[in-house]
């Protein structure tokens, strides 16, 4: 489990429509983008799936990189060598 350094149940909640989700203009994918000033230690959600290192990540996905399949949608980079997989 990741180190969360914040408690969820007493941090500030984010207010609607702070956040929107779209594509990135490299065209690497989807993001979360702020629409207005967040508060250090505001509540943003949580990602949950299983942790993968780098290597598990390509020994899954490799076939998508080596053809015209899409990448994975629900995979969540957190460094070079932790991923959430939540598909």
């Amino acid at each position: 489990q990741l180190d969360v350094k914040y408690d969820k149940r007493t941090a500030p909640k984010l207010v609607k429509d702070a956040i929107s989700v779209s594509d990135t203009k490299d065209g690497r994918g989807r993001g979360c983008y702020a629409s207005q000033k967040i508060p250090k230690g505001t509540y943003l959600g949580e990602y949950v799936g299983e942790e993968i290192d780098r290597e598990e990540f390509f020994r899954r996905y490799a076939k998508s990189s080596s053809s015209n399949e899409l990448p994975p949608r629900y995979v969540l980079r957190v460094d070079s060598d932790l991923y959430i997989d939540a598909e």
